[in-house]
């Protein structure tokens, strides 16, 4: 095993983009961090620092504990730490069991237990938090994405599964079920997977087919993809670079596309400029909140506020049909609008001949004004 021990993050880069991985683990470059994951490690050691605190107290849960924690933070990092605030508030320790926290786990090629940092060490893994009720473990798996998966994305994980074999190497053999639950703290939902312990050997059948695959690679070739926008290695891809080459040449982008390979090499292309183009989009983004907006041949990129309006109750709506009706719309016609938003309504007015009545119509709506990062002329 010339590239052990390994972690389901390592396994999965792998799967993702071997280039990416060689330049990780092979030349040992270090990566450059998303903010999103630099993110979640902050949220993880807060919730790691809380529930240590309250366990040696013997308590259950303590919110002085946790503010005193947050107050600590950055002013910066506080803001970002508060979506998940609500649900760290929610995490309860449970009564009479001895919780690990941040366990590091470590098994040998055998798959028997060692120590985390051993040379034997074949797979490794840290586990959130993690207890044992009678003949059940119970992983717990802090998670900060945006947005929750469905159910059925759960039931096909294979991160869930790494941490029950992990955990069922050092369990005693009365334990039977593995249940893992994923909280996604952003929004407070938790998804679970309960695992038999007869279910062990097919996770290590993967492992295993997922290892020689890795210790067997000769190429390392780049694999672009949706993944390319948190990958810490943007600047170094030479699937990247050769992109934003071609994209800046004209030779390189014909008038018309004449064949489906030539449509497949640009939609290629189409695809690394959209992730470019959210990483450029977040530096400028940072850079402009503190020191201001950026004129291009007068074109300001800057937050600029943005007016909206909305008509979500059935009195607005009533409103809106009642401002039409009075204005000499027909009754009929007004359906034409019922998904309602601004840009309908506008259009409809005009439509009608009542470009002169549009604010008024739109006071019958809900007002929202949010900022939209963009070029907007000076």
């Amino acid at each position: 095993m010339q590239y052990a021990p390994y972690s389901y993050s390592k396994i999965v880069l792998f799967n993702k983009c071997p280039y990416a991985w060689k330049l990780k683990y092979i030349d040992q470059i270090e990566e450059e961090k998303h903010p999103a994951l630099k993110l979640g490690s902050i949220v993880h050691e807060v919730i790691a620092e809380y529930l240590k605190q309250i366990r040696d107290r013997g308590e259950q849960s303590n919110h002085v504990i946790l503010e005193q924690l947050i107050k600590q933070q950055p002013a910066s990092v506080k803001e970002d730490l508060a979506p998940f605030i609500p649900a760290i508030r929610d995490i309860i320790l449970p009564p009479g069991v001895k919780a690990g926290i941040e366990l590091q786990l470590g098994v040998d090629q055998n798959f028997k237990p060692c120590e985390y940092s051993s040379e034997s060490a074949f797979l490794r893994g840290k586990i959130d938090y993690t207890y044992r009720v009678e003949d059940t473990i119970v992983i717990i798996d802090w998670k900060t994405n945006q947005f929750p998966p469905p159910q059925e994305v759960i039931e096909d994980d294979w991160q869930t599964r790494f941490y029950a074999l992990l955990t069922g190497c050092f369990a005693p053999a009365e334990v039977t079920k593995f249940v893992i639950e994923l909280n996604y703290l952003r929004h407070r939902k938790i998804r679970k997977l309960e695992i038999g312990r007869d279910e062990l050997n097919r996770i290590k059948e993967w492992i295993i087919k997922n290892v020689e695959a890795i210790e067997n690679e000769k190429n390392f070739e780049p694999s672009p993809g949706d993944w390319c926008e948190l990958c810490g290695y943007h600047r170094l891809c030479p699937v990247v670079k050769p992109v934003l080459q071609s994209a800046t040449s004209e030779l390189a982008i014909p008038e018309k596309i004449a064949t489906k390979e030539q449509a497949t090499k640009l939609a290629g292309m189409l695809k690394v400029l959209d992730q470019v183009r959210d990483r450029l989009q977040r530096l400028l983004k940072e850079w402009i909140s503190e020191h201001g907006g950026i004129n291009i041949k007068g074109e300001v990129l800057d937050f600029h506020q943005v007016e909206t309006f909305k008509w979500e109750t059935p009195e607005q709506k009533s409103n809106l049909a009642k401002k039409l009706l009075e204005n000499g719309v027909n009754q009929e016609e007004i359906w034409d609008i019922f998904s309602v938003n601004k840009t309908s309504v506008c259009s409809f007015a005009r439509k009608h001949g009542l470009k002169d009545k549009i604010e008024e119509i739109l006071s019958t709506g809900q007002r929202h004004v949010y900022e939209r990062f963009c070029f907007k002329k000076s």
